[in-house]
């Protein structure tokens, strides 16, 4: 199911109904983020567990040949060039087309002036519609490879964990946030509102050589990125957690990026943050490529961690 950033309300409503049978309290607020409380002992504090439900995608601005079905698009979210195209893309409607250079000489990796979309078969698309890669997945004994793994791969962890039913001293928010990719508005918002003490992000983050992760060797934790810096002291505790428990981790540091909970509203509460990353291959391409082991590495550090709050 598409949920490219902005227009995840489908996805949204799936996936409530996936929790009905579920020992929380299930809300969707305005921006279709899916809010799950589960009360704690003492409600002592608040602790907000966070993975977007949003992906990649483009938008159609305007047809650019009356005689053939040509548009012109625009992205939503971050996408090279180079990933899109000759990759064919499906829309919410059931359209399909296919992304081409109008200028093949003309390189250009930031901007779509050069690229458009000609529509294949009989239905058409209009100004406004959205679409994403065509639905793509592989797996072997050792990675998961596909679209939108960014950042399915961090609400499956998310919960794989709320279905354990841990009963903490904390009240614990698991919110599958939308908006991601544009901007973190949905996370902005659900932090604004909530007012949580502590805030876990659970998100991919690219293989690069301005990162010190590494695909393969375990779940990251980050240290800091492009504009934000994990808390000490919960570094230091997911640290111990992976150490006593024989658990594969690795620290990130990276140039790049930043944590969903960083960029928050006008209320700023002040809470400490940390990010659980999972290295990726290919990221925003319909090839995104996740190590399995690290994934399950993952699932448990966090499942650990909600046993001591």
């Amino acid at each position: 199911m598409q949920a490219v950033s902005g227009y995840e309300d489908r996805a949204s409503s799936k996936l409530v109904e996936q929790m009905r049978n579920l020992d929380c309290v299930v809300e969707v607020d305005n921006l279709h983020n899916v809010i799950c409380k589960r009360k704690g002992r003492d409600s002592s504090g608040k602790v907000m567990i966070l993975a977007h439900l949003d992906e990649v995608g483009i938008q159609i601005i305007r047809q650019i040949n009356k005689n053939k079905k040509r548009y012109c698009f625009k992205t939503l979210g971050s996408i090279k060039n180079s990933s899109l195209i000759n990759e064919t893309i499906c829309f919410e409607n059931g359209a399909m087309g296919k992304i081409y250079e109008e200028h093949p000489e003309k390189k250009d990796s930031k901007h779509t002036e050069n690229l458009y979309i000609e529509i294949t078969g009989e239905t058409d698309v209009s100004t406004g519609d959205v679409g994403t890669y065509a639905p793509f997945f592989q797996a072997d004994a050792e990675y998961i490879a596909g679209k939108a793994l960014d950042n399915r791969v961090g609400c499956f962890i998310l919960y794989s964990v709320l279905k354990e039913n841990i009963v903490t001293q904390d009240d614990v928010y698991y919110v599958f946030s939308t908006q991601e990719e544009i901007g973190m508005r949905g996370a902005k918002v659900a932090v604004s509102r909530l007012m949580p003490d502590k805030i876990i992000s659970i998100d991919l983050s690219p293989v690069s050589e301005s990162s010190s992760l590494l695909a393969g060797e375990g779940v990251g934790i980050k240290v800091s990125d492009g504009i934000s810096i994990s808390d000490r002291d919960l570094v230091k505790k997911f640290m111990n957690i992976a150490a006593e428990n024989k658990i594969s981790c690795q620290k990130e540091v990276s140039t790049y990026g930043a944590m969903e909970t960083i960029l928050i509203n006008e209320k700023d509460c002040g809470s400490k943050n940390i990010g659980l990353t999972l290295a990726c291959i290919s990221m925003h391409t319909k090839n995104t490529k996740v190590n399995l082991d690290d994934i399950e590495a993952a699932r448990e550090l966090l499942s650990l961690y909600l046993h001591t709050v």
